[in-house]
């Protein structure tokens, strides 16, 4: 996405400059949108990803997700992850309706 704009950008600019600025602006433009968009994507990777706490009585745990509204299911009454978990483990044919 940033690359894009940057070489758009760098091609204004560097025809505008002339030359061999007209290469040189473009390709440094898609670079820096490169190295844009890499750490855009690293950064909404890691924040997708679920955090562990390890407290020493508990052993792992997993930090709970915020829960905002109906466009994650927590309007409609998804069951969570734990309590699909424990709908298995007691040995129920069907889940609980909420």
């Amino acid at each position: 996405m940033f690359c894009c704009v940057g070489i758009v950008g760098g091609a204004a600019v560097g025809q505008a400059l002339g030359g061999p600025w007209t290469v040189i602006v473009p390709a440094a433009g898609f670079g820096i949108g490169l190295v844009a968009d890499m750490r855009m994507m690293r950064g909404q990777q890691q924040a997708g990803a679920p955090q562990v706490d390890k407290a020493p009585e508990q052993g792992a745990t997993a930090a709970p997700a915020a829960q905002s509204g109906a466009c994650c299911g927590a309007a409609r009454g998804v069951m969570t992850l734990a309590e699909i978990r424990k709908t298995y483990q007691e040995g129920a044919s069907e889940p609980p309706v909420r």
